[in-house]
């Protein structure tokens, strides 16, 4: 992967990568919205903790465990605005923001597409909802998932793979690519 975006170094920017961001043509029934959510803590308390996600739109594709195109709206990454005493509360914070922000996205694209769009319909089923909707949270060790990252922002693909296929394929530090 590194090959595709040249040599790459956890201290670089991913501000020096061009990125061309693709929304695919998904038919309107089959549209889903994801997030990808992922946060560091520093247990020392020497630096705050931080977090970032990737959101945007699918089809059906990513819920049936087949490689699915994504459509990349929006890529935050920050410092979390308060202290987190441990990893799971660091977890929970950045999720939480990221639930929002997707929240705000479908928000809008409801509004744009359906004119005269009242909030009060995003309050019907949240059943239906969490059916569609893709959500992988992943705690973060320096460099230990940039080349996920760097392969989902070259390709506009991607794949959620069944857990028990993850632990079949032994250890998981041996799988990625540390800087």
């Amino acid at each position: 992967m590194s090959s595709l975006l040249g040599p790459f170094s956890f201290h670089t920017q991913l501000k020096n990568y061009q990125v061309t961001l693709v929304i695919p043509a998904v038919k309107e029934g089959d549209i889903s919205h994801f997030v990808i959510s992922d946060s560091a803590n520093d247990p020392s308390g020497k630096s705050k903790p931080q977090h970032g996600w990737i959101q945007g739109t699918t089809g059906p594709n990513l819920n049936a465990g087949r490689q699915a195109v994504m459509g990349i709206m929006a890529w935050r990454s920050r410092k979390l605005r308060r202290k987190a005493g441990n990893t799971l509360l660091c977890e929970s914070i950045a999720l939480s923001t990221a639930l929002g922000s997707l929240e705000r996205q479908v928000a809008m694209r409801n509004s744009l597409v359906a004119s005269n769009f009242p909030p009060k319909d995003m309050m019907q089923d949240d059943y239906n909802e969490h059916k569609r909707a893709a959500m992988i949270a992943s705690q973060n060790v320096e460099g230990a998932h940039m080349e996920p990252m760097l392969s989902l922002l070259a390709s506009n693909k991607y794949q959620i793979q069944e857990e028990q296929e993850v632990l079949d394929a032994g250890k998981q530090s041996q799988c990625r690519l540390k800087s």
